[in-house]
């Protein structure tokens, strides 16, 4: 089972609820607790983990919060099923491109723009 995937268990046995194809609509908080807006659906909590990448920064502003992200945008090429297994990642320095060994495949990673 991957990382991800036992987290989510584990966070669900906790009693984590995972609200999948929400969209944040507006974000407020006070000393005792934050309130999110997902369209018709307001949710009350004590604690909010704020993970909605290049996202995040505009939603803690909303509550005065600095989050210094800036957005990027990354190009890679997964290969599936390669002839030669990777075992662990690896750095071409010279070509600048990294390789990561995903199930059954490869991914090649290369240039990251820097947006905003």
């Amino acid at each position: 089972m991957s990382f991800v995937s036992s987290l989510r268990s584990y966070l669900k046995d906790q009693g984590v609820e995972f609200l999948w194809g929400s969209s944040v609509e507006a974000l407020r908080a006070n000393a005792q607790q934050c309130s999110i807006e997902l369209g018709s659906q307001e949710i009350t909590a004590s604690q909010v983990v704020l993970a909605g990448g290049s996202w995040s920064s505009p939603l803690a502003k909303s509550v005065g919060l600095k989050l210094p992200l800036q957005a990027g945008k990354g190009y890679s090429l997964t290969v599936k099923n390669p002839n030669k297994e990777l075992r662990h990642p690896a750095i071409l320095v010279e070509a600048k491109i990294a390789m990561t060994p995903l199930e059954g495949a490869i991914r090649f990673g290369g240039t990251m723009e820097i947006d905003g």
